[in-house]
C-alpha cells in the first residue's frame, strides 16, 4: 500500500527524511538542480554505508558557475573513485540555469534489496539550506517497487540522467568549473555569460563535451546478460531464477562487494521492467520487449 505524506523542513526536514532512508537503502538515486559541499558532508557517512553493504548510489546535478560549488562535486568524486563500480554521477552545466530552469529536479528515490521503497520530492535541492534549513515542501512516497507512482519516480530519474547535454566532471574539470566560478561570481548574474567570460565559457563547453559518460553500472551488467540468455535459449522470455543460477558467479566476481547477488539481480530486472525493456509474465517470468 502507498503512503504519501507531505512535509516541510520545520516540521520534518527532508534532510532527515532522506538520512533515514540511507539507513536501509541498497540503491539509491538523486537528481537535483543544485548541491553544495555542505549537503553532501551531511550525507556522506550514511552515503558510505549504503556502499559498505554493497548498494549503489547515481547522482546527477545541475552546474550554473554560482550555486553549485566545486566542493560538492569533490566529495561525489571522492565516492565515485573509491567505489568505481557503485557510484555513478552526472551534472548537467548552464550559465543561466538558476534563471532559465533549464534543469530543475529535485528527487531522490531509494530502494532496499526486498522490494521497498521510498521517493522524496518536492522543492528540496542537495543542499545544507534545501534539505534542512530554507522552508520547503516535499512529498514523501513510501511503497514498492512494483507500485506505479515509484516506477513514474524512477522513469523521471532515468530521463533526467539521460538528458541532453549530461556528462561525468572528472578532476580537471572541477579544477576549470571552481576558476570559472571564482570569475562568475564577480559579475553580475545574467542569463548569458558577459563579453569578458565568454570565451572561457566556450572553452568549459569543449571540456564538457570530452568527459562523456561513464560505463553503465548494474543495470549494464544486468541488460547485456539478458541480451546473452536471449542469445543462448532463443528466446525473448526466461525464469529469473535461471538467470540468476547462469550468472550469479560471474556478477559476483564482477562485484564482490555485493553481498545478496539475488536480490540485486532482482532488483535491476524491476528497474528494466520499469523502462519498459522488460515485462512481467508472472511466476518469476520476464519477456524481453525492447
Amino acid at each position: 500500500m502507498v503512503e504519501i505524506r507531505i512535509i516541510d523542513n520545520a516540521t520534518r526536514p527532508a534532510g532527515d527524511e532522506l538520512l533515514e532512508s540511507l539507513e536501509w537503502a541498497s540503491d539509491v538515486r538523486i537528481a537535483t538542480a543544485f548541491v553544495k559541499g555542505s549537503g553532501v558532508a551531511k550525507l556522506s557517512d550514511s552515503l558510505k554505508r549504503v556502499l559498505s553493504r554493497g548498494g549503489e548510489i547515481q547522482v546527477v546535478y545541475g552546474l550554473d558557475f554560482r550555486i553549485t560549488d566545486p566542493e560538492a562535486i569533490e566529495e561525489i568524486l571522492s565516492l565515485a573513485d573509491g567505489n568505481p563500480d557503485s557510484v555513478k554521477h552526472y551534472a548537467y552545466s548552464d550559465w543561466g540555469l538558476a534563471i532559465s530552469h533549464v534543469f530543475h529536479p529535485k528527487l531522490y528515490v531509494c530502494a532496499a534489496s526486498e522490494g521497498s521503497a521510498r521517493v522524496l520530492m518536492g522543492s528540496s535541492n542537495l543542499t545544507r539550506g534545501g534539505l534542512w534549513r530554507n522552508f520547503e515542501v516535499n512529498a514523501v512516497i513510501s511503497g514498492t517497487l512494483n507500485d506505479p507512482v515509484i516506477i513514474q519516480a524512477g522513469n523521471r530519474f532515468n530521463a533526467a540522467v539521460t538528458h541532453a547535454g549530461c556528462f561525468t566532471p572528472t578532476m580537471e574539470y572541477v579544477d576549470a568549473y571552481r576558476e570559472l566560478r571564482r570569475k562568475a561570481m564577480s559579475v553580475p548574474f545574467f542569463p548569458e555569460p558577459p563579453d569578458g567570460l565568454a570565451a572561457d565559457y566556450q572553452a568549459i563547453k569543449q571540456l564538457e563535451n570530452q568527459q562523456g559518460l561513464p560505463a553503465g553500472g548494474w543495470e549494464e551488467a544486468i541488460l547485456s546478460r539478458v541480451r546473452i540468455i536471449e542469445t543462448e535459449t532463443n528466446s525473448r522470455s526466461f525464469n529469473a531464477q535461471a538467470f540468476h543460477e547462469r550468472f550469479a558467479v560471474e556478477l559476483a566476481a564482477l562485484y564482490p562487494r555485493n553481498r545478496n547477488i539475488k536480490a540485486k539481480i532482482r532488483q535491476q530486472l524491476q528497474f528494466l521492467r520499469n523502462k519498459n525493456i522488460l515485462s512481467f509474465e508472472g511466476g518469476g517470468r520476464y519477456r524481453i520487449i525492447a
